[in-house]
């Protein structure tokens, strides 16, 4: 697979991530990654990450990722993902993702 193809599965999935926060009534609660994969069978971590699925198979193929070349890895303050992972409420969980895919998307050529 190409990597503007695995771009693109990533904004994707970022995107459907989103929507399904979008439709949530009470955005002031703690985001429930479980809660998530349970209803709709993703969430923002490695195992349902398009990205990480293509580089992180081998550790060592980690900062071969587009995100992590342009923004530094996964863990690293310039990555968004890590306000993402330390979000208090889904309503600031939406915020960062939405910058997430912001990120995502920078990337992709026209």
């Amino acid at each position: 697979m190409t990597e503007q193809k695995v771009l693109q599965e990533s904004a994707e999935h970022w995107d459907r991530m989103i929507r399904y926060v979008e439709g949530k009534n009470d955005r002031t609660v703690f985001p429930d990654y479980y809660e998530m994969k349970k209803d709709i069978d993703e969430y923002w971590f490695a195992d349902s990450c398009p990205l990480c699925s293509a580089y992180e198979n081998d550790p060592a193929e980690c900062p071969k990722c587009p995100l992590a070349k342009a923004f530094g890895p996964c863990w690293s303050v310039s990555n968004i993902w890590f306000s993402v992972r330390i979000s208090k409420t889904w309503a600031e969980w939406l915020l960062s993702a939405r910058t997430m895919v912001k990120q995502i998307r920078s990337l992709l050529k026209d």
